[in-house]
Order: structure tokens, then sequence, then C-alpha cells
């Protein structure tokens, strides 16, 4: 099994995004992922790297939310410690190397009903988010003529 950085994004947004053991809402998902990365994944690419997490034990689903397992939380410890400050893009590149290095070579038989989130889903999370990045862009404009 082969790792693209589009896993290592969905798996650092999900670790971003999670509040304690609640997990992270897939709009929360979505908008680290577009924090990171400055764009918006793909469902196919959401599916695709959630079989493959789910798969090795990395992340969970639960009452439709993802988070991360002790295994990556272990890993991540290792990596991070408490640090509060580090590169996001730097730390998805670790990602794919740690996915790669440790996961590539299981040629594991996934899941095609891995998650159970839908497209529809996914849609409805998406357009809640951009709705929501719409009304911040246009409160800052709104605060930026202000100081004018």
């Amino acid at each position: 099994m082969t790792f693209d950085y589009t896993d290592a994004l969905l798996l650092e947004s999900i670790k971003l995004s999670q509040s304690n053991d609640e997990g992270a809402t897939l709009s929360d998902i979505i908008k680290w992922s577009d924090y990171i990365n400055h764009s918006i994944m793909t469902y196919q690419e959401f599916v695709s790297g959630t079989e493959k997490l789910k798969c090795l034990g990395l992340v969970k689903e639960q009452k439709k939310r993802l988070r991360t397992t002790d295994i990556f939380e272990s890993w991540w410890t290792k990596k991070y410690g408490e640090k509060s400050r580090f590169g996001l893009l730097k730390a998805m590149e670790e990602i794919e190397k740690y996915l790669n290095r440790d996961f590539g070579k299981h040629e594991q038989q996934l899941d095609r009903k891995a998650t159970k989130f839908t497209r529809e889903d996914f849609e409805l999370s998406t357009t809640e988010y951009l709705k929501w990045a719409d009304e911040t862009l246009r409160t800052l404009d709104k605060g930026k003529g202000k100081r004018k």
C-alpha cells in the first residue's frame, strides 16, 4: 500500500481538528485541510484516505466523527511531544514518510465501506465550511474598512 500527500493531509487534519475523545467533525477536517494545503480535498481523496487509515488502525470513526488512535498518537508524541508550534507542511511531509516507512509494505485488502460518510455528507460539510469562510472574510473586510 502506498501513501501520498492527501493521505498525510487527511491524517494531520484529523489530528489537529479533533477535540479530546470526541474526534473531529467532517467540517473541521475540511477546514484544517484547506488551511494546511490551501485547497479542499475531493470526496474520493477523503474516502480513499479514510479507508487506508482505518484499515491500518490509525483512525477510528465514531458517530460521524474521526479521531486518531493510540498508534498514531504515540508516533506524534515521539515526533512533536508537547510542541505547540511546528511547520504544518513539514509535519505533513513527516507524516507521509511515516506512513510509507511503517505501513507501506502492508498489502491489506481495503474495506470499501470503511466510512459511513456519504458524498452528501461531504458536500454538505464543504458547503458549510465555504459559507463560514465567506462570512469570516466579509467580517474581516468590514473591519478593514473601518480602520481607514
